[in-house]
Formats: structure tokens, C-alpha cells, sequence
């Protein structure tokens, strides 16, 4: 089914109003013992540490974090690479020059 972006973010906008609205409980406290913490995309600030690396995730496994989110998309000689976004420049502020950069630090590993 093929739905507008303006009808679905107003869906979305509904469902949040519901859920922000809604009475919510505090779990107790032998729930809260019992949560497991997952990073998304690792410890990152995406100007000395980018999300989705080696070093962003190995700051979490040092932090004692349980688990790690993150996304694997395709490019186009099918390799799998770990990126969110469809395209570079909300990471990297442009569609190549960074990139080169960061690849050729990581050929080192």
C-alpha cells in the first residue's frame, strides 16, 4: 500500500499524541534490574567518533553495554557495509570527501 509521506506523518504524529497522553506506570525496581541496555549505532559524536565503526562500538563494549543496534545496507557490487542513511552527507557533510578519509584509516585494521 502506498501512502503519502504527508498522511503518514500525520499518522505517526497521532499515534505519539496517544502514547505522550496516555498514563504511563514506573516500572518497579526488579524490572528496572532486569532492563539490558543497547547502544544505537555505538558511542558516537560523528565529528571525532562516527556511528557505526569499529571505535564507536568498541566504546561500548568498554562501557559494559549488553548489545549494539545497527543496520547493514547493500551497495551496489553487493558488499554489505554497516550505514544507516540511504546516502552520505548527514554523516559525513558531503557524498565523498570524508568517506575516503575514514576508509583509508580503516584499511589499517
Amino acid at each position: 500500500m502506498n501512502i503519502s509521506f504527508w498522511i503518514e506523518k500525520c499518522l505517526h504524529r497521532g499515534v505519539d499524541l496517544f502514547y505522550e497522553k496516555m498514563p504511563q506506570s514506573f516500572p518497579d525496581t526488579e524490572k528496572l534490574k532486569q532492563c539490558k541496555i543497547i547502544s544505537h549505532r555505538g558511542e558516537h559524536d560523528n565529528k571525532m567518533v562516527y556511528e557505526n565503526t569499529i571505535p564507536a562500538f568498541d566504546r561500548v563494549n568498554e562501557a559494559g553495554v549488553w548489545g549494539i543496534e545497527f543496520d547493514i545496507r547493500w551497495t551496489k557490487d553487493l558488499k554489505p557495509v554497516v550505514f544507516h542513511d540511504r546516502d552520505l552527507p548527514r554523516v559525513f557533510k558531503s557524498d565523498s570527501g570524508n568517506v575516503f578519509k575514514m576508509l583509508k584509516y580503516y584499511e589499517t585494521f
